[in-house]
């Protein structure tokens, strides 16, 4: 990881997993909220929220709604495809060039990532069944693989320079802020504010990561800004980016959640709209057919009283001659 790509790429797929599940949590949220209002949502029940890590890919093979669904978990493959693409960076980087010894920060480096790979594998082990444990045993793998994150990177740090390790000091508090808002989210399974001050914790430390690549690591004229490592003015404002990266994760949390709730809201008037039109459609041929089915025993009656009327004047005639 000490290059550029190095910082970007797990920056990158830490922000992809945040905003992945800030998403996919949201429309979990909105959708039982909206079955709860209204005891209805697209004649199918919706079950109870319960958060997640993964949140798997629902696909609907046909119109019937009842049937024919396949759930894909296509965020924890994607963690194991990322998990692999890095390590297979770092091994060439993880012994010196006679292959004798092993660097040790590409060990930690390793090590972090298999945490998080296996994770993955976990994610869909569950899924599919191989692993016969709840799904809610996710939050077990993910704890330990932040966990992990969190002791490597606080003794990840011998040997650079103090502005270096301030940097990466600051990402270390937000991987513990992770770990005690994952532990807060067990225990209150059925909100998500925890869950979505966790994804908070994963875009800071997907944008800090790329924000390190581009201060230590410039590849570009627009990077290269001039930072004195020795002068404490160079902590101060990488103390104050670092607040600015807050604000920004923060607004962009906000928006996906004001978003998601008024796209669920459209969907809702949509669905609304549709369901008062069949209801008014089935409400005119239910009173057609009452109508329809009146006038047929009407006709039916007239003809039977005709025919009564015939028969007692038929009836009635030998008798009248007779008489």
């Amino acid at each position: 990881m000490g290059q550029f790509a190095g910082h970007v790429f797990p920056g990158s797929a830490s922000m992809f997993f945040g905003l992945w599940t800030v998403w996919h949590m949201m429309d979990n949220f909105y959708r039982r909220k909206r079955f709860e209002l209204l005891n209805k949502s697209n004649g199918e029940p919706v079950p109870l929220y319960v958060n997640r890590i993964s949140f798997p890919i629902v696909r609907k093979t046909s119109h019937n709604q009842k049937c024919c669904t396949q759930i894909i978990p296509v965020d924890s493959a994607l963690k194991i495809s990322a998990g692999i693409i890095l390590l297979c960076e770092e091994v060439d980087l993880l012994f010196d060039k006679d292959w004798a010894n092993m660097n040790a920060q590409t060990t930690q480096h390793v090590s972090m990532i298999s945490l998080f790979a296996i994770s993955g594998v976990a994610e869909v082990c569950i899924h599919y069944g191989v692993l016969k444990i709840p799904v809610q045993s996710e939050y077990l793998f993910t704890l330990i693989a932040l966990v992990g994150e969190f002791v490597l990177f606080t003794f990840h740090l011998h040997g650079r320079s103090s502005f270096d390790a301030y940097l990466h000091l600051l990402l270390v508090g937000m991987i513990g802020l992770g770990v005690v808002l994952l532990l807060c989210e067990v225990m209150s399974p059925h909100q998500p504010i925890y869950g979505l001050m966790r994804c908070w914790t994963y875009l800071m430390q997907g944008t800090w990561f790329c924000q390190i690549a581009v201060i230590l690591y410039p590849t570009s004229e627009w990077m290269r800004t001039t930072w004195d490592e020795s002068a404490p003015e160079s902590r101060a404002s990488a103390a104050n980016l670092f607040a600015y990266h807050m604000i920004a994760n923060l607004f962009v949390i906000i928006l996906i959640v004001i978003l998601g709730g008024i796209r669920h809201r459209s969907v809702g008037s949509t669905r609304d709209q549709t369901t008062a039109a069949t209801a008014v459609t089935a409400g005119c041929r239910m009173v057609k057919g009452q109508f329809k089915q009146e006038n047929n025993q009407l006709d039916t009656l007239l003809t039977q009283q005709s025919f009564t009327g015939e028969l007692n004047q038929l009836n009635y005639r030998p008798y009248k001659d007779a008489c």
